[in-house]
C-alpha cells in the first residue's frame, strides 16, 4: 500500500487534519474534504482511510475500521489529540521531529493508550503504534497492541472481587505485544508477552495495516 504523497491544505480551528482515501475500484490514494473534531469516520472492505495532521501525525485505518476524533486542545508543550477507535485495525505514527502534539490518547472499548511525547519516542523514527479491535460472538473485544518504535503506556481497568475497579497499566516498547481482552471498559484477561526477534515480523505484518498491497 503506496501511501500518498504529503498535502499541503490549511485548516482552520475546528478542523485538525485532512485525509485521503484509498478503495479498490481507484486502486490509488484520493484526496478529500478536511476533517473536523466530532466526526465518525469509517471504512469499507478493503478501503483505507489517512488522517493526517499538519505536524504530520498520521492515522491510518483499514478495512471495515471506525474510529471518532474526539478532540484537540492546548497548544504546544500541552497540546493534546484524544481518538477513539471503536472497531477495525490502525497504524498511528508521531514524527520525531517537528510540532508534533505532546500527548496523544487512543481510547478502545477496554483500554486508553497514551503516547507521552518525546518520552515515549524513538529520537530516530518517532513512535509507530498498531491497533487492532476484534469483538467475538460473546461480544468480548480483543485489543492488540504492538509498538515497531516508540513506546506506548496502556490503562485498562481490572476488576476486583468486591466489585471495584482498579486502574492497571502496561508500557508496550518494541519487542513486545499486548493483548487486553474485555467488556464494558474493563481488562478481564490481560497479556503481555515478549516477541522472540525471529518471530516479531511475521507478528507485525499480521497487525500493520497496510501489509496486505
Amino acid at each position: 500500500l503506496t501511501h500518498p504523497e504529503p498535502l499541503t491544505m490549511k485548516v482552520t480551528k475546528r478542523e485538525i487534519g485532512f485525509l485521503a482515501k484509498y478503495t479498490p475500484q481507484q486502486a490509488h490514494w484520493r484526496s478529500a474534504q478536511p476533517i473536523e473534531i466530532g466526526e465518525i469516520l469509517r471504512t469499507e472492505a478493503a478501503s483505507y482511510l489517512q488522517l493526517e495532521l499538519p505536524d504530520r501525525t498520521e492515522i491510518v485505518a483499514g478495512p471495515e475500521s471506525t474510529f471518532e476524533l474526539t478532540s484537540l486542545e492546548g497548544t504546544g508543550s500541552t497540546r493534546t489529540l484524544k481518538l477513539r477507535f471503536l472497531k477495525g485495525s490502525f497504524e498511528w505514527r508521531v514524527r520525531a521531529a517537528g510540532d508534533g502534539p505532546e500527548q496523544v490518547i487512543v481510547e478502545t472499548p477496554n483500554t486508553v493508550i497514551h503516547h507521552r511525547g518525546k518520552k515515549g519516542a524513538d529520537a530516530r523514527f518517532g513512535t509507530e503504534c498498531l491497533i487492532k479491535l476484534s469483538r467475538d460472538e460473546e461480544r468480548v473485544t480483543t485489543t492488540e497492541i504492538l509498538c515497531p518504535h516508540g513506546s506506548v503506556a496502556v490503562d485498562h481497568y481490572k476488576p476486583l472481587s468486591n466489585g471495584v475497579a482498579f486502574i492497571n497499566t502496561n508500557i508496550v516498547a518494541p519487542g513486545s505485544v499486548l493483548t487486553v481482552m474485555g467488556r464494558h471498559g474493563l481488562g478481564l484477561e490481560v497479556l503481555q508477552k515478549e516477541i522472540p526477534a525471529a518471530d516479531l515480523p511475521a507478528l507485525t505484518a499480521r497487525l500493520r495495516v497496510t501489509h496486505a498491497h
